[in-house]
This record gives structure tokens, sequence and C-alpha cells, in this order.
């Protein structure tokens, strides 16, 4: 998964409108925008208006914005200013409702994949997901429910458990993250990381580094870069 989020801080100004009260969230609540907008300019324009409407992420089919902090609460569940939704709800609105097709797909499946982010990170499960409807009555998100709820939870799920097995797999001390795998399939190639056993290695890449491994670490990057330019005049390169 390979979802863009990024944050466009909310004003100072606005937060005794828009985020009055510290929250510590319990649930995710997806709501539709019933507009045509891209996310950044959903967030733009929740950020810039007085009214007491507002909520922490937009997403479309490009990305999603954080536009309030997600340790304070916003204004978008219609359940006053104690309810379970507006008081501890993180809050996503699904752009493109209005525009549905291709676009409005896109948008919802990285509404999931950001539904899925949020649950994993605090190791929640599918019934933390809710909609507007739950607690207003109101029938939002409402492309979303004439498509089906159970669909969309369904993608979710798909989303959280290929999250879990990645997060699984990763315990490996064999197994890099993403971001690490291309400097970790050099450090192999180039000899840099050689494992504790030659036939079933084990990178360890989970424990810390003492300073005599550090120091082996570096003579061996050094050695590899010398010895590729053909100015490594030493014996053994291990």
């Amino acid at each position: 998964m390979s979802l863009k989020i990024r944050e466009v801080a909310m004003p100072r100004s606005q937060y005794a409108v828009k985020c009055p009260y510290e929250m510590t969230p319990t649930r995710i609540v997806i709501h539709n925008t019933a507009g045509k907008a891209s996310a950044a300019n959903e967030i733009a324009y929740m950020q810039s208006n007085a009214n007491q409407v507002s909520f922490h992420f937009a997403v479309d089919e490009e990305e999603a914005v954080l536009g309030s902090p997600l340790n304070r609460n916003c204004w978008h569940s219609g359940d006053g200013a104690t309810g379970k939704g507006n008081r501890e709800g993180i809050a996503i609105e699904i752009c493109r409702s209005a525009t549905g097709g291709e676009l409005f797909a896109r948008a919802e499946e990285n509404g999931a994949e950001l539904a899925a982010i949020l649950l994993h990170e605090r190791g929640w499960g599918i019934d933390r997901v809710t909609k507007h409807q739950d607690y207003s009555g109101k029938y939002c998100p409402h492309r979303t429910l004439d498509l089906g709820w159970n669909r969309f939870l369904g993608m979710v799920q798909g989303k959280l458990d290929a999250l879990e097995t990645t997060s699984s797999a990763q315990v490996d001390g064999n197994v890099p993250h993403e971001w690490a795998k291309e400097a970790f399939d050099w450090s192999i190639s180039a000899g840099v990381l050689k494992g504790s056993n030659a036939e079933h290695p084990d990178y360890r890449l989970n424990d810390g580094v003492t300073r005599e491994e550090m120091i082996v670490f570096l003579r061996r990057a050094v050695v590899w870069i010398l010895g590729t330019l053909g100015l490594w005049k030493g014996g053994d390169q291990s």
C-alpha cells in the first residue's frame, strides 16, 4: 500500500471553533463529502470558514490530507457536544462522491486504506470503523452506503490483513522494511552484511549494533568502495 498522507495544520485561531476539546480517539467515522472537490480543497475550505463543522482527514484519488489534530475533537457526526462520534471519532471524509465513477472508486479505496492504517497503528479491529449514520441517522456516507457498507468494511479488512501480514513478516530478522530494502539488498551483494550462518544467514535486522560490529560494517563498506574503484591495496576483504 502506498497512500500519500500529508498534514495541513489547523490554524490555532480556528481551534475554538473547529476542534476545541482534547480527544482520545476510540473509533473511526466514515463520511462522504457530497461534493466534487479534491481533498486539499475540502481541507482548505473547512479550515477557512467560521462554521462549527470540521473533520480530521479528507481523502481523494491521490492522497489523504490531515486538517485537524488527531488528539482534538471535530464536529462531524451530528450527535452534539458530548456525543461519541463528535468527541471520540477520527473523521474521514471521502471526496468526489458527487462525481462518482472512477474518481470516487479510487477515493473510496484510499479511504479504506487510510482507515486500515489508522486501525493498524492503534491495534484496533474492524469494529472500530463506523459511519456518520450511526450517530445522527443522516444517510452518510451516502454513496458508500448505496454501494454497500459491508462491501466497504470488507475493503478495509482486506487492507488491514495485508498490513498485519507485512508487519508480522518484518519481525523476521531477515525481512527488511520496504524503505530499507534497496540498502539491504546492496549490503548483502557488497558483503557488508553477511549474517551469522553462510547456509541459512540470520541478518538480525531488529537487533542493536555493537561498536565492534559497526567498525566491521564500516570497514567492509570502505573496502567495497575502494575495491570498486580499483584502489584497495589490502588483503582479505572480509
